[in-house]
């Protein structure tokens, strides 16, 4: 392998490790070849799958400390154990900085501490699709400063899909009337679709912060239905944000057809009801 690698000189190359969820699979050979990979062909990675879910891997790992990966444009990083794994979100950071070109980011990250990652990363400026799945350990959620922040960075999203995997009951952290200045919101103007799924207050705290094109396709999922869910204030707040939405594109065309259907969530007997509406005389 390493001499295939070799002769295929200036050949971008692609790692994908996702399937190693333990080292022991991977075997003595395989972390061999891995480190031989990255530590001597780190500037041809165009594309790293890497899986960080045991801490015997963060030594393999910890060799990415000393790279640059200029032709990265792909990363995807799955951490199941977070919490126990010291040192990944060094190794995180380092990836994020030390990718000029990145474009497409997939993070898989459970229980994280919410000071893990920054947000602030120059690659973010090109990225465009972006896919979080994230469960906290605190009081962190999407719609937090640093998040919304990054946004503001994020100008080359075209699609858009986050998993708050949080099952906390939050109060409406952004309220109706709460001002947010035009220099705080962030203007997606090349995205295409959207996918939330996360608490209701998150999707009213999220999209009081960005603004998106009339042709974006929206889709706001709540990952779990408790009762606290359905309180007023939650409510009348998602409603608020859902007019300034629309009202931001006060020219746009109306929406031409609406649809609904039911599914019972067979795990919690619960009826589950879904409303779209749309701009094409046939709902999609």
């Amino acid at each position: 392998m390493n001499e295939f690698v070799r002769r295929a000189k200036g050949a971008l190359v692609s790692i994908d490790d996702f399937e190693y969820s333990d080292p022991f699979r991977r075997g003595f050979i395989g972390n061999e070849l891995l480190h031989h990979l990255i530590s001597t062909h780190h500037a041809r990675i165009r594309s790293l799958k890497t899986n960080l879910t045991h801490e015997r891997d963060l030594p393999l790992y910890n060799e990415m400390l000393s790279c640059t990966f200029p032709a990265l444009q792909e990363l995807h990083v799955l951490a199941e154990r977070w919490n126990i794994l010291d040192g990944a979100d060094c190794i995180l950071e380092y990836l994020l900085r030390n990718a000029p070109c990145l474009q497409l980011l997939l993070l898989r990250l459970h229980e994280m501490p919410s000071q893990a990652l920054s947000w602030r990363y120059p690659c973010f400026s090109q990225l465009t699709p972006l896919v979080l799945h994230l469960h906290t350990t605190d009081e962190l959620d999407i719609a937090s400063p640093p998040f919304l922040h990054a946004f503001l960075q994020m100008t080359a999203l075209s699609r858009v899909l986050i998993f708050d995997a949080s099952r906390d009951s939050r109060s409406p952290t952004c309220k109706s009337g709460c001002p947010i200045k035009p220099e705080d919101l962030a203007y997606l103007e090349c995205l295409r679709s959207m996918t939330l799924i996360s608490p209701m207050e998150t999707h009213a705290h999220l999209l009081r912060h960005i603004r998106i094109p009339v042709c974006t396709q929206l889709c706001l999922v709540p990952n779990w239905m408790p009762s606290e869910v359905f309180k007023p204030s939650t409510h009348q707040v998602f409603g608020h944000t859902l007019g300034d939405l629309t009202r931001f594109h006060h020219d746009a065309p109306p929406f031409n057809s609406a649809y609904m259907y039911f599914k019972e969530l067979s795990s919690v007997r619960t009826p589950y009801i879904t409303l779209g509406l749309t701009h094409t005389w046939l709902p999609s």
